[in-house]
């Protein structure tokens, strides 16, 4: 299991999401579902589209680092 970060500003401040996943698809699909049980107006089938409708609403989604690159 790997760690990855994701920084992310929703207006209040920024923060950095913490996924412990098996791989950078698993920690997408987690992050996927984070964001769609958390909002309830996001409508889309990938993490593209469900990304690009919190920046439209104000709320920045950076990228995903694999902590390990951060060492």
């Amino acid at each position: 299991m790997n760690t990855y970060l994701i920084p992310i500003n929703e207006g209040d401040g920024p923060y950095i999401k913490k996924i412990v996943a098996k791989s950078e698809n698993d920690v997408k699909e987690k992050l996927y579902y984070y964001f769609f049980n958390k909002y309830d107006f996001l409508e889309g089938d990938s993490l593209d589209d469900i990304i690009q409708q919190l920046f439209d609403f104000g709320i920045d989604v950076g990228d995903i680092y694999d902590i390990e690159e951060l060492s």
